[in-house]
């Protein structure tokens, strides 16, 4: 939002906080999801998950950076 809604007049740096609160969501939602499955006792579940979604969640920071920073760029090169 903050990289496509840009046009100088208004304030796009508000998507930022935005984004990686959205991203600490999706990751604190992973982990209630994880400490359901060990309530239950899903081991299998959990043994078969928890390898992509380690990988996933670090793809998920990492382009959640990217981005923001990448929309940081363009905000103080635009100003």
């Amino acid at each position: 939002m903050a990289i496509s809604r840009y046009n100088g007049k208004t304030n796009s740096m508000v998507f930022c906080p935005l984004s990686f609160s959205c991203c600490a969501i999706a990751l604190v939602l992973q982990i209630f999801e994880i400490k359901h499955r060990v309530q239950i006792e899903d081991w299998a579940a959990i043994m078969d998950t928890i390898g992509p979604l380690s990988w996933v969640s670090v793809i998920l920071v990492v382009i959640t950076i990217f981005l923001n920073v990448i929309a940081i760029n363009i905000r103080k090169t635009n100003n």
